[in-house]
Protein backbone atom coordinates (compact mmCIF):
# COMPACT_ATOMS: atom_id res chain seq x y z
CA UNK A 1 0.00 0.00 0.00
CA UNK A 2 1.37 3.40 -0.94
CA UNK A 3 1.20 6.49 1.23
CA UNK A 4 1.58 10.09 0.13
CA UNK A 5 4.24 10.78 -2.46
CA UNK A 6 4.28 7.17 -3.68
CA UNK A 7 6.19 5.92 -0.64
CA UNK A 8 5.34 2.52 0.78
CA UNK A 9 3.68 2.43 4.20
CA UNK A 10 5.74 0.15 6.40
CA UNK A 11 4.72 -2.14 9.26
CA UNK A 12 7.87 -1.39 11.25
CA UNK A 13 9.83 1.81 11.82
CA UNK A 14 13.11 2.17 9.98
CA UNK A 15 16.16 3.79 11.56
CA UNK A 16 19.16 5.47 9.92
CA UNK A 17 22.31 3.44 10.44
CA UNK A 18 25.74 3.95 8.91
CA UNK A 19 27.92 0.98 9.97
CA UNK A 20 30.20 -1.52 8.34
CA UNK A 21 28.51 -4.77 7.40
CA UNK A 22 29.91 -8.09 6.22
CA UNK A 23 27.74 -10.17 3.94
CA UNK A 24 28.59 -13.86 4.12
CA UNK A 25 27.29 -15.95 1.25
CA UNK A 26 27.61 -19.71 1.16
CA UNK A 27 26.42 -22.37 -1.18
CA UNK A 28 27.61 -25.22 -3.36
CA UNK A 29 30.44 -25.96 -0.92
CA UNK A 30 32.02 -22.50 -1.19
CA UNK A 31 31.59 -19.23 0.65
CA UNK A 32 32.31 -15.60 -0.15
CA UNK A 33 32.40 -12.45 1.95
CA UNK A 34 31.31 -9.05 0.63
CA UNK A 35 31.75 -5.77 2.49
CA UNK A 36 29.57 -2.71 2.63
CA UNK A 37 27.81 -0.06 4.71
CA UNK A 38 24.33 -0.07 6.12
CA UNK A 39 21.85 2.64 5.08
CA UNK A 40 18.91 1.88 7.36
CA UNK A 41 17.60 -0.89 9.56
CA UNK A 42 14.35 -2.10 11.13
CA UNK A 43 13.22 -5.12 13.11
CA UNK A 44 12.28 -6.77 9.79
CA UNK A 45 15.30 -6.01 7.61
CA UNK A 46 17.84 -3.52 6.38
CA UNK A 47 19.16 -1.66 3.37
CA UNK A 48 22.88 -1.62 2.60
CA UNK A 49 25.34 -0.44 -0.02
CA UNK A 50 27.39 -3.56 -0.88
CA UNK A 51 30.55 -3.78 -2.98
CA UNK A 52 29.66 -6.91 -4.91
CA UNK A 53 26.92 -8.67 -6.79
CA UNK A 54 23.97 -10.32 -5.09
CA UNK A 55 20.80 -11.71 -6.61
CA UNK A 56 17.25 -11.39 -5.34
CA UNK A 57 16.42 -14.46 -3.20
CA UNK A 58 20.07 -15.08 -2.22
CA UNK A 59 20.40 -16.31 1.37
CA UNK A 60 23.14 -14.53 3.36
CA UNK A 61 24.35 -13.82 6.87
CA UNK A 62 24.75 -10.15 7.77
CA UNK A 63 27.41 -9.41 10.39
CA UNK A 64 27.78 -6.12 12.26
CA UNK A 65 29.74 -5.09 15.34
CA UNK A 66 28.45 -2.73 17.99
CA UNK A 67 27.45 -4.84 20.99
CA UNK A 68 29.49 -5.97 23.98
CA UNK A 69 28.12 -9.47 23.28
CA UNK A 70 30.17 -9.48 20.08
CA UNK A 71 29.19 -9.58 16.44
CA UNK A 72 25.49 -9.44 15.60
CA UNK A 73 24.96 -12.11 12.91
CA UNK A 74 21.54 -12.22 11.24
CA UNK A 75 20.26 -14.61 8.58
CA UNK A 76 18.66 -12.70 5.72
CA UNK A 77 17.29 -12.96 2.20
CA UNK A 78 17.98 -10.41 -0.55
CA UNK A 79 14.56 -8.92 -1.39
CA UNK A 80 15.52 -6.17 -3.82
CA UNK A 81 18.55 -4.82 -5.63
CA UNK A 82 19.18 -1.51 -7.37
CA UNK A 83 22.77 -1.01 -8.46
CA UNK A 84 24.85 -1.55 -5.33
CA UNK A 85 21.89 -0.88 -2.99
CA UNK A 86 20.32 -4.02 -1.56
CA UNK A 87 17.30 -4.63 0.63
CA UNK A 88 17.45 -7.58 3.03
CA UNK A 89 14.67 -9.27 4.99
CA UNK A 90 15.74 -10.97 8.21
CA UNK A 91 15.02 -14.72 8.43
CA UNK A 92 14.69 -17.16 11.34
CA UNK A 93 14.55 -14.44 13.98
CA UNK A 94 14.27 -16.07 17.41
CA UNK A 95 13.62 -14.10 20.61
CA UNK A 96 17.30 -13.86 21.56
CA UNK A 97 18.34 -12.46 18.16
CA UNK A 98 15.35 -10.12 18.09
CA UNK A 99 16.32 -8.75 21.51
CA UNK A 100 19.94 -8.29 20.39
CA UNK A 101 18.75 -6.52 17.23
CA UNK A 102 16.61 -4.09 19.24
CA UNK A 103 19.54 -3.46 21.58
CA UNK A 104 21.83 -2.90 18.58
CA UNK A 105 19.38 -0.45 16.98
CA UNK A 106 18.87 1.42 20.26
CA UNK A 107 22.61 1.91 20.70
CA UNK A 108 23.65 2.59 17.11
CA UNK A 109 20.74 3.89 15.01
CA UNK A 110 18.61 7.03 14.92
CA UNK A 111 14.95 7.31 13.85
CA UNK A 112 14.53 8.09 10.16
CA UNK A 113 13.36 11.61 9.48
CA UNK A 114 10.19 11.98 7.44
CA UNK A 115 10.78 13.08 3.88
CA UNK A 116 14.46 12.08 3.86
CA UNK A 117 15.44 10.49 0.56
CA UNK A 118 16.11 6.78 0.56
CA UNK A 119 18.39 5.92 -2.41
CA UNK A 120 17.26 2.30 -2.47
CA UNK A 121 13.63 3.26 -2.93
CA UNK A 122 13.88 6.30 -5.24
CA UNK A 123 12.30 6.04 -8.64
CA UNK A 124 14.70 6.22 -11.57
CA UNK A 125 13.76 8.38 -14.56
Amino acid sequence: MHGTGGRVNRKVTRFDLDRRVRVVMSGAGASAVLHGRTCDISEAGMCALISGALKVADKVVLEMSGLEEGILALDATVRHARGFYYGFEFDRMDRKRAALLVKFMTRNATPKLRGKADPAHEKTP
